[in-house]
C-alpha cells in the first residue's frame, strides 16, 4: 500500500458538530505545501509551508482576533537560522522587529532590534552581536 497523497484535514469534535482545526496537503505521507491551523473561533492561527514534512519559508502567526501576531522564516532544513522577525501587538501595531540567529542552545538577537509601544511609537533601538547588546545606533 502506498503512502497517502492529497488533501489533509483535521477536525475537533465538540458536541455533534465538527470544527476544522488544521488543513494542508500530503505528499508521500508528509505535509507538503500550504498548511493552516485555526482557533476555536475559526480564525486563522498559523499559516506556513511545508516541503516534505519540513517547515520552510515564511510562517505567519495570528491573534485570535485575526490580526497578525508574528512573522518568521524557516530555512530549507526547517530551522529558524538567521532570520528577520516581526511581532505585533493585539491592536495590530508593530511590537518589535529584529534579526535573530539560532545558536547551539538558544535563539539570540543579532543586528538591529527595535521595540514599539502599542501606539506605534518606538520605545527602544539596540544593536546586538551574538546576543550581546552593543548600544544605541
Amino acid at each position: 500500500m502506498g503512502k497517502k497523497n492529497g488533501p489533509y484535514k483535521k477536525s475537533s469534535w465538540t458536541s455533534d458538530l465538527g470544527r476544522l482545526t488544521e488543513k494542508g496537503n500530503l505528499k508521500n505521507g508528509k505535509l507538503d505545501g500550504v498548511f493552516e491551523i485555526y482557533y476555536d473561533n475559526d480564525q486563522l492561527h498559523t499559516r506556513g509551508n511545508y516541503r516534505e514534512g519540513i517547515p520552510v519559508g515564511l510562517w505567519e502567526y495570528f491573534h485570535d482576533s485575526g490580526l497578525l501576531q508574528r512573522k518568521t522564516h524557516y530555512d530549507e532544513q526547517g530551522v529558524e537560522g538567521y532570520y528577520f522577525e516581526e511581532n505585533y501587538h493585539e491592536n495590530g501595531k508593530l511590537a518589535d522587529t529584529g534579526y535573530y540567529k539560532n545558536a547551539e542552545s538558544d535563539v539570540q538577537f543579532d543586528g538591529l532590534h527595535k521595540t514599539f509601544y502599542e501606539n506605534g511609537q518606538i520605545s527602544m533601538r539596540c544593536w546586538y552581536n551574538d546576543g550581546q547588546p552593543l548600544g544605541d545606533p
